[in-house]
Parts: structure tokens; sequence; C-alpha cells
């Protein structure tokens, strides 16, 4: 009998179950709005100015900015139920390298998933990462609105440009729900171990 070698074969994550179409605000008017800062360079910067034009021009009621201490993690646990419980909706970022959108997009979801209105924000070189992560998770069709790439590098006055680009698209994704079209949607991957150990042919190396 042929020897076999054990090997780790780190598969692809799973894909869950999509979810149900996001829900969606009716208007920003009133509303409090929540921030997840991840400590991203410049991010505070663009939160800062957002949260004046959502005031301003949006009729936004409340702002409520909480900045997390790292952005390779998920938002803290007080601060997720701060959020959920005070705010109308929560946008998180900025994903803007590997994991700082990885987890920006994680803390979307898990403010989905206790019921309130998520978005994400991404530069333009992250955008496909960040859908991907979405996706992974199971709610594929969360609003991501985009920054240009780089954007830790920007000078704080081109900042307020962006944000002045970037507010209306933000109401606009804040408030339209998405309905999903089921035949346009990938079929999940049915749920499997994210890695295992299989066995190989002895002579692998050769």
């Amino acid at each position: 009998m042929a020897e076999t070698l054990l090997v780790y074969d780190p598969v692809a994550p799973c894909y869950n179950e999509p979810q149900s179409a996001r829900s969606a605000l009716d208007t920003l008017a009133g509303k409090t709005i929540g921030f997840i800062d991840n400590s991203k360079p410049n991010f505070h910067y663009l939160v800062d100015d957002l949260a004046e034009l959502l005031t301003t021009r949006y009729g936004v009621a409340q702002v409520i900015k909480r900045r997390k201490p790292s952005a390779s993690q998920p938002a803290a646990e007080a601060v997720m139920k701060e959020l959920v419980e005070t705010c109308d909706a929560v946008i998180t970022g900025s994903g803007d390298w590997g994991s700082c959108t990885s987890w920006s997009v994680h803390d979307s979801v898990e403010t989905v998933n206790r019921g309130k209105v998520a978005l994400t924000v991404c530069s333009t070189s992250f955008i496909g990462l960040g859908k991907a992560q979405q996706k992974a998770l199971g709610y594929p069709e969360l609003p991501i609105a985009l920054v240009p790439h780089p954007f830790g590098i920007r000078k704080r006055d081109e900042l307020r440009g962006i944000a002045e680009e970037c507010v209306g698209e933000i109401d606009r994704l804040l408030r339209e729900s998405a309905g999903r079209d089921a035949s346009a949607t990938a079929q999940a991957a049915a749920p499997s171990l994210r890695a295992r150990f299989v066995e190989a042919p002895g002579d692998l190396d050769e």
C-alpha cells in the first residue's frame, strides 16, 4: 500500500446563507447616527466633517462617535450595546486596507444582526474585499460608501472635500432598501469546516 501524508488543508471560509434584504431609514431628519471609528489615519477627521454635514444638511438630531483602540479587532461589546440601543443607524470605517476593511464590515454586520441599519465606509481600492467579506458573513447587500484611495495620507482640507462628496451617498444608502433578486444572488456554499486534515499521496513532493 502506498504511503500517505496527513496534510493541513486551509480551505476558504464558508459562506453563510444570504440574509433578508437590508432595512433602511425613511429619513435622516430627527435620527441619531452612530460612528464606529477604527482609528485608521484621517478617519476621525472624516467622521467630524460627516457629523457636521449630516446635522446641518440632513437634520440628524444627534451623532454619537466611538473609537476603537485598533482597526484589527471588533468593536467592544459595550460600544455595540450602547450604539444599538441609542442609534437609528451606525456607520463603520474606515476600510482602506486588509484587516481594517474586514473588521469594519464585521461591525456593520453585527449592528444589522442586532436590528439596526448599518453602512461601511471603504476606500475605492478595497471595495472588492468589503463586498467579499459581506457575502461571507451572509449580508451581500449591505451598503458601502466609497472614499478615494489612498485615504490615510490626505491633507486636512482634502478630507473636507471628500466628506462633501460622500455625505450625499451616505444619505441615499441609509434610506435605500435593497430587494434581493434570488436569481441574481450567488448560491451560498454548503457549510463546511474552515480547515481540515486530509490524506495525500506520500510522493506529493515529486
